[in-house]
């Protein structure tokens, strides 16, 4: 369900990439649209499905700029295309929205005690959409992991995708639907620091709340099968 590569960064360079992100003042509070009650820690603007005007796209510079600024620890943009590329045997090119280079990562930070419920990420669903959307078979998450929690944070994974209609009924409109709701998750992963994962974020999948700070770099990915091509946003 998931490719995975272990020691994509090393430790100690890891650590620097943490520290660089939990003390810069980009880093700031983003709510999620569906639950007020939600919010993480980022550098840069999600698009979260929804388009936020100049905002987003003034957020992107400052994101590229901030990796740029840290390219010392020896992972950016461009490791991250390639990596993806390579593991998923596709052609990656970062995402448009009107015609407009989209982010191609953010920055995240969950604090002590924060997770994810059980959720579907897919871009048809969103208000606005990326370029080529109506062209994914499928999509998927990356994360690159600079630091993990000491105790929990595992991410859950399940082989179930419900349709818009269904997920909206099982969820009350909300952010995610309640584990106790589901079977149990077909796999658990416990992503360890230097880690990237990539895994199908149209179907179901869940980050269990942690003791102590989840810190990682994060994007989007659709891709089409029969082109090999894949679009990379967040």
């Amino acid at each position: 369900m998931i490719t995975r590569q272990s020691n994509i960064i090393e430790s100690e360079e890891a650590l620097g990439v943490t520290l660089a992100v939990t003390s810069s003042e980009r880093l700031e509070n983003y709510p999620n649209p569906r639950s007020e009650s939600h919010r993480l820690l980022a550098i840069g603007s999600p698009f979260l499905g929804g388009y936020s005007g100049e905002h987003y796209f003034e957020r992107v510079e400052e994101t590229c700029g901030f990796l740029a600024s840290i390219a010392e620890f020896k992972f950016g943009i461009e490791d991250l295309i390639c990596w993806i590329s390579e593991s998923r045997g596709i052609k990656v090119e970062i995402a448009r929205f009107n015609g407009r280079l989209m982010a191609p990562c953010v920055l995240r930070v969950f604090k002590d005690g924060i997770g994810a419920s059980p959720h579907q990420d897919i871009a048809g669903w969103g208000r606005d959409k990326p370029d080529h959307w109506d062209e994914f078979d499928y999509q998927l998450a990356v994360n690159v992991y600079f630091q993990v929690p000491d105790e929990g944070g595992e991410l859950l994974l399940w082989d179930l995708q419900f349709s818009g209609e269904e997920y909206q009924k099982r969820s009350q409109g909300g952010y995610g639907i309640p584990e106790d709701q589901l079977p149990p998750a077909n796999q658990i992963v416990k992503p360890e620091v230097g880690d990237i994962i990539a895994f199908r974020s149209d179907r179901l999948h869940a980050v269990r709340p942690g003791k102590g700070v989840r810190c990682t770099c994060a994007c989007f990915v659709g891709v089409n099968t029969a082109s090999g091509r894949g679009w990379m946003w967040a």
